[in-house]
């Protein structure tokens, strides 16, 4: 997901805060929003608790603490993919699976049975439509509409 939304300009520009790509849009509240809504932070309040509801992942820590520690993980990541290299020195040709393999370390393996890996996959994309529609709705619309239905 992470490597997906750093492939689109407008994602990318965002989630590194790239203020002289984003111009005036950097500090609009909408900006802010969409990150909020979008970005590592977002995303882990939308799926985790549904990874783990279904054993997906471990659930030996607290909520808290795996999501905090996988958002202090993904934004390293976003860091090093979106900026000067900040890891010199540190000669890696496939970042994507040294990610995916420090993501799996922090989340455990799964022990879900095929019937929960459905479930949770039902449930995962009703949430992430039901989050692409309120970001629609919060860039086609006028703002103080928005703020309304959110």
């Amino acid at each position: 997901m992470v490597r997906n939304a750093l492939d689109r300009p407008f994602a990318r520009a965002l989630l590194a805060g790239d203020a002289d790509l984003l111009g005036a849009l950097a500090g609009h509240p909408r900006s802010k929003e969409l990150l909020d809504r979008l970005g590592p932070a977002g995303l882990m309040d939308t799926v985790l608790p549904i990874w783990r509801k279904y054993r997906l992942v471990r659930t030996d820590w607290s909520l808290d603490a795996q999501a905090y520690a996988l958002q202090a993980l993904m934004t390293g990541f976003i860091q090093t993919t979106t900026s000067m290299p900040v890891l010199r020195g540190v000669p890696i040709d496939t970042p994507d699976t040294v990610m995916a393999a420090a993501v799996t370390a922090l989340l455990g393996t799964e022990t879900a049975s095929p019937t929960d890996v459905r479930a949770a996959a039902q449930q995962g994309v009703q949430l992430l439509r039901e989050r692409r529609d309120a970001v629609l709705t919060l860039i086609t619309t006028n703002h103080e509409t928005t703020e309304k239905k959110l």
